[in-house]
């Protein structure tokens, strides 16, 4: 049995076989136990564990009163939750179905079944365009006799097997006896890959604790200090009680408006993954927190960034701006005034057919920037260098200049026909490198004011002349 298989996060798994992780066969049933597949899968697994693996005593926690045979008590579960479900599914006499969300919201509180496939049945039509939202359908097997109820979770697929099922009365005593023990409360190490600065999420499962979750790793902290665990090296650890653990994760996220929070979850640790997704709208300053977080952005630029995705928000929304906690407020500003003309980098053409360039036009593809060089917005013309992170002169003009009407005066030639440059703004500095032959006064302040470098001081602003920006049909 290759027990990596049996958790959940896909990263966390790979990091542990890399590492060649190995637990004691208690602990692989603790795994079995917190990973999200169907009840039938983890029965087969536990009885790979009982057939292929030593017996061993389950050792006494806070929480556990300890067993003399890891395998008797597997067994003994197994066959608990195997009754459990052929009773579950056995029309009786008095006894109804009825089903919900995970939630356990019913939308219908009067709609009953005499027998749980048809509940079923009816449950899929009704989810069926709602499994990116509803992971799992609930449905209760409720007696009218007082007899208990029986609660099973399907998964919202295409197999609708159920995934976790209990009773809902204390009238089960075999469950009661085996639940006193707390059979797979175990303190388990999962050594996972993450570093600060990593973004994260939950990977979705039947279960939607954590689904949506996505914040910037900060660390792992130790939530209890009685407890005998502790992470090192990254290492998580707690004694699972079914709802919380000792250890608790820490970072940072998001509101929809783009205000910064301290995150913190003691909840699903064996679910955390890389988020793969592409972020968009206010996610996307989650990548500017993770690179100051690594050292690589400046505390003053992520605040700039922030007021810029919050002062957005606004916009968007079309919110006044005000309620400052001191009750006062600012007045209400034009959106032209708001969205105020930052420096910019980028690249630019000057087009003239006269010797002085006394009539010319400038061709310029830019995008805003942070006093760090950072990118504000996404620019309507993407970023075509290599690296992805500034404007090539041969792949903007190939892309946005040849063959474009507005540009048929002139875009049959070379990128290298006119004279060009390119401007840098980095530390609130900026360096503009241009020909030589357009190293001239007017076109200089023409340059300043189109890339918007008027926001810097003049004694910041460094003007070079390249030889290798010339334009081809200019000796040298």
């Amino acid at each position: 049995m290759d027990i990596f298989d049996y958790i959940n996060s896909r990263d966390i798994a790979e990091h542990c076989r890399d590492t060649n992780k190995v637990w004691t066969p208690h602990e692989m049933a603790v795994l079995i136990n917190l990973c999200h597949r169907p009840t039938i899968d983890k029965h087969a697994a536990w009885k790979a564990l009982i057939t292929d693996y030593p017996d061993m005593p389950i050792p006494k926690t806070e929480l556990c009163d300890g067993y003399d045979s890891l395998h008797e008590k597997l067994a003994e579960w197994i066959a608990y939750e195997e009754r459990l479900i052929t009773l579950f599914m056995t029309p009786e006499e008095g006894a109804v179905y009825r089903y919900n969300d995970w939630s356990g919201y019913y939308k219908d509180p009067d709609l009953v079944f005499d027998t749980y496939e048809a509940a079923l049945s009816h449950a899929m039509d009704e989810f069926k365009y709602e499994r990116t939202y509803t992971h799992v359908i609930r449905m209760t097997k409720t007696f009218r006799n007082g007899k208990g109820d029986i609660t099973a979770f399907f998964s919202n697929d295409e197999k609708h097997e159920i995934v976790w099922i209990f009773p809902e009365s204390k009238q089960y005593d075999d469950y009661i006896d085996l639940s006193k023990g707390r059979l797979f409360d175990a303190d388990i190490a999962l050594p996972t890959p993450f570093k600060r600065g990593d973004i994260l999420t939950y990977r979705k499962g039947w279960d939607k604790e954590g689904d949506g979750d996505i914040f910037v790793f900060d660390s792992f902290e130790l939530r209890d200090e009685s407890s005998r665990m502790w992470h090192d090296n990254n290492e998580i650890g707690g004694i699972y009680s079914g709802n919380s653990h000792n250890i608790r994760v820490r970072g940072y996220s998001l509101c929809d408006s783009g205000h910064i929070y301290d995150y913190t979850s003691s909840y699903d640790h064996e679910q955390l993954e890389y988020h793969r997704e592409n972020l968009t709208g206010n996610e996307c300053l989650l990548h500017y927190i993770s690179r100051y977080m690594r050292g690589d952005l400046g505390l003053g630029a992520l605040m700039a960034l922030q007021c810029r995705f919050v002062l957005k928000h606004m916009i968007d929304a079309n919110e006044w701006l005000y309620q400052f906690e001191t009750d006062s407020s600012i007045p209400d500003y034009p959106k032209e005034t708001l969205r105020e003309h930052s420096p910019s980098s980028g690249i630019f053409w000057v087009i003239s057919d006269d010797s002085d360039y006394t009539d010319y036009r400038l061709i310029r593809f830019s995008v805003p920037c942070s006093g760090d060089g950072i990118p504000l917005k996404t620019p309507s013309v993407p970023l075509n260098t290599k690296d992805g992170t500034a404007y090539g002169f041969k792949e903007t003009w190939e892309s946005q200049i040849r063959h474009h009407v507005k540009h048929a005066a002139y875009n049959e030639q070379s990128h290298r026909h006119y004279p060009r440059g390119r401007v840098k703004v980095l530390g609130n500095r900026a360096v503009i490198f241009l020909s030589p032959e357009i190293f001239l006064a007017h076109i200089v302040e023409d340059i300043k004011t189109e890339f918007g470098l008027d926001k810097i001081r003049a004694g910041n602003i460094r003007i070079t002349a390249d030889e290798s920006l010339r334009c081809l049909n200019t000796p040298r």
